[in-house]
């Protein structure tokens, strides 16, 4: 899959120069049409003027080392955005949020040709938000920092996104040719705030920094063409009483049609897990073509690698761990639970996982609900994970729906609760330690 990406990527990149470079004739000051960028007045109609003006005839600039504070920005096609260094875009109070289709901050839906480069700051403002979702037994809709449907040609480099009230970045519907280059995003172990939530055609995710509490890349249904390298991958710090926890590179949850995947040369520290799989019962579709390579794993709280068609965490809380600079688990404060064949438990540096009766047997677990998702054709090479005392066997629980043809090249896991689980998985191997971490093949006995 590597090489059938890096192709695409390259005749997209290509293929996009031109109409970028057009974008470059002309600078709008958001202060010439308004805006105050004080760090207090309400900048949104200047700033929406500026976009409005400048689109396809050159960049949004906001000025240095100063903070324009707005509510929601749709942005239109044609659209470059450039924060400068010390610059900073911030989300305005969320008693003043409009309750209206335009209610994410940053919203390119149904767009062509968006930019937004620099080295400036993009920040959500997510605190009241968190502690207004999690006091509420139904919570409330949250905004995302950057929701984006059907967009094309979208291209985000070199800023930082902090404190989102919900998901960081999410492209959905029939979006394509998505490119975030060197791009820092940074929050709390809040749940609900995924990092990047990806589901398109052509997408390039490199250098990024993930630092959050809830699935950190995570592709989606319709995700395909897709590279992710060198990217860092860390759990945030707890932040109150609100539980949450990254969750490394992450495939799922939604219903399925992704292919031509690859994840590489990627770090995740501290996580709830390293790489997964993760769907829910009423969920169906495939995913195949995977390839998942050169990645260092340390000290995933769950365990490092898994495969779990029988995920229902719509239920869950997630643990909320207070970790360390060491990368060492301090003292916890509350727990979490996973409904189906798992229970994954983190209380005072404990995690316990009851498995129950394992079998790689079709007809094992009847009762448990499955996915429909069929998972095939999954490369993992060159894994390193190190594991915690506390942690657990990977799990790979393919249930009802076999996982078939899943290779482990040069995969090796370490630590004193090394080991794997399989059910309903198959596949071959070559040089994975320990031993039984080894997946069986298919039509041999359990």
């Amino acid at each position: 899959p590597g090489t059938e990406i890096l192709m695409l990527l390259l005749v997209f990149l290509l293929s996009s120069c031109g109409s970028i470079s057009a974008l470059q004739a002309r600078e709008c000051n958001v202060l010439d049409y308004g805006a105050r960028c004080d760090g207090n007045h309400l900048d949104t109609s200047a700033i929406q003027r500026a976009i409005s003006a400048c689109a396809k005839i050159g960049d949004v600039i906001f000025p240095p080392h100063r903070t324009c504070v707005s509510l929601p920005l749709a942005l239109i096609s044609d659209t470059t955005i450039f924060l400068p260094e010390g610059s900073v875009l911030k989300a305005g109070p969320s008693a003043l949020w409009p309750n209206s289709t335009q209610f994410n901050f940053l919203q390119p839906d149904n767009q062509r040709n968006i930019r937004i480069y620099g080295t400036g700051t993009i920040d959500g403002s997510g605190q009241p938000w968190w502690i207004w979702k999690f006091s509420h037994k139904r919570p409330p809709s949250v905004p995302r920092l950057l929701h984006s449907e059907n967009a094309a040609n979208v291209w985000i480099e070199g800023i930082q996104l902090l404190n989102s009230p919900a998901m960081f970045m999410v492209f959905y519907g029939q979006c394509s040719n998505i490119t975030i280059l060197s791009v820092t995003i940074s929050g709390p172990s809040v749940g609900n705030t995924d990092g990047i939530d990806f589901a398109c055609d052509g997408g390039l995710i490199r250098n990024v920094t993930v630092v959050n509490g809830d699935d950190s890349i995570c592709m989606k249904g319709g995700a395909k063409n897709v590279l992710v390298e060198d990217c860092t991958i860390r759990n945030g710090r707890p932040f109150r009483h609100i539980h949450g926890m990254a969750d490394g590179l992450v495939f799922g949850t939604s219903d399925a049609d992704m292919r031509n995947i690859t994840m590489r040369n990627c770090r995740t520290t501290n996580t709830l897990r390293g790489v997964t799989f993760k769907f829910r019962p009423t969920q169906t579709g495939t995913v195949k073509d995977i390839l998942v390579e050169n990645i260092t794993i340390i000290h995933p709280a769950a365990y490092p690698l898994g495969v779990d068609l029988t995920s229902d965490h719509m239920d869950n809380v997630h643990p909320h761990m207070n970790l360390e600079a060491t990368g060492h688990l301090a003292e916890g404060v509350a727990a979490g639970t996973t409904k189906g064949s798992n229970i994954v438990t983190v209380r005072h540096k404990s995690v316990s996982v009851t498995l129950g009766e394992v079998s790689n047997q079709p007809d094992a677990h009847n009762s448990i609900p499955t996915s429909q998702v069929q998972v095939s054709d999954v490369t993992y090479r060159n894994i390193r994970a190190v594991t915690l005392p506390t942690a657990r066997p990977c799990l790979f629980s393919c249930a009802h729906t076999p996982c078939t043809d899943m290779v482990m090249d040069n995969v090796t896991i370490t630590g004193p609760t090394a080991g794997c689980v399989f059910r309903n998985f198959y596949g071959s191997s070559e040089n994975v330690k320990p031993r039984g971490c080894a997946p069986p093949k298919r039509g041999a006995p359990p």
